[in-house]
């Protein structure tokens, strides 16, 4: 009986050292103070939540890098199981990102469900920093004239981020399914040949762009050169520059078919398709090839491109 006794009481002061230990244990974590000045820096420089930059530093006894790392690990993690749960919804709107430099003019296209999150800021940011790294592979590569998106997903961003693990964590943040589709460039091998470009905005709450790159529901690049060998005048180059604006706002709002054929002519000029051939938008008693030949211009190609336009209908 005294031995029953002895031992029952024994196992009672176990299980209150244990639960003194594991209340002392859980005050010290919850009591735990945060670094205000490197929660206000981890704060700013990732825009997650108060309550997650604060968790991630008591994780990490408020030693910032391993927060950040933790903060961007958990975002990819969480946007990866948001965006398999998402993948099955349409994609049928987005921005197009434009930029344009002097040897190359790329326009990507990411997709989105709603016109609310092509306004977000948050996947603006994404689209003009996918749009950049798109430029730096058609610059390393410019042969390429076309990127598919399992070779834009490829892509690494700034900080050695993944372009994939990018729009994963842009998913997690704004809840609707986003995706990349595509991109296109036009290079310019260099003198007499200029680049021109054109993003047109039908969106309201978008930006007009982000540094260089421009966005838009609709674009269009060009390159042109100056008739024969002669070295073009600095004239010539401005007026040039302005036509070639134009004439990618021509090729956006008239939608011609691609490429320069001029076979197959419309029997009645509102209906033709030839870019060449159609009558041009600021003065439509002048066909576009003929305003080009006025202003000793040559145009060697042109690329259109609309946000969530189906590979069936484009023209």
């Amino acid at each position: 009986m005294h031995t029953a006794r002895s031992g029952l009481l024994s196992a009672s002061l176990r299980y209150v050292r244990n639960f003194e230990n594991l209340l002392y244990q859980n005050i010290r974590f919850n009591s735990s103070a945060v670094n205000k000045s490197q929660l206000s820096k981890l704060r700013r420089s990732t825009g997650y939540t108060f309550s997650a930059c604060k968790e991630a530093l008591l994780k990490h006894n408020n030693e910032y890098d391993k927060a950040l790392q933790w903060l961007n690990d958990e975002a990819v993690r969480r946007g990866w199981e948001k965006a398999g749960k998402l993948s099955t919804r349409p994609l049928s709107q987005g921005l197009l990102g434009v930029l344009q430099t002097r040897t190359h003019a790329v326009v990507l296209e990411v997709n989105c469900e709603t016109d609310f999150v092509a306004r977000n800021e948050q996947f603006q940011n994404f689209v003009a920093n996918a749009t950049e790294a798109v430029m730096e592979r058609f610059t390393v590569n410019p042969s390429i004239s076309h990127l598919d998106a399992e070779n834009i997903n490829n892509l690494i961003l700034e900080k050695s981020t993944k372009l994939s693990d990018a729009v994963a964590i842009v998913v997690g943040a704004v809840g609707e399914n986003i995706a990349v589709r595509r991109a296109i460039g036009l290079h310019n091998p260099g003198d007499p040949s200029r680049l021109a470009s054109y993003a047109h905005i039908s969106t309201d709450g978008v930006k007009s762009g982000i540094r260089d790159v421009k966005f838009g529901k609709y674009a269009a690049i060009i390159r042109y050169r100056p008739v024969g060998d002669q070295v073009a005048s600095a004239a010539w180059h401005e007026r040039a520059s302005r036509l070639g604006k134009q004439l990618c706002q021509h090729i956006v709002g008239m939608n011609p078919r691609p490429g320069l054929d001029l076979t197959s002519p419309a029997d009645d000029p509102d209906e033709e398709k030839c870019l060449l051939l159609q009558p041009f938008f600021l003065d439509d008693t002048v066909r576009v090839g003929e305003h080009l030949n006025r202003n000793e211009i040559v145009l060697e190609e042109f690329i259109r491109a609309e946000c969530g336009q189906d590979d069936s209908d484009e023209s």
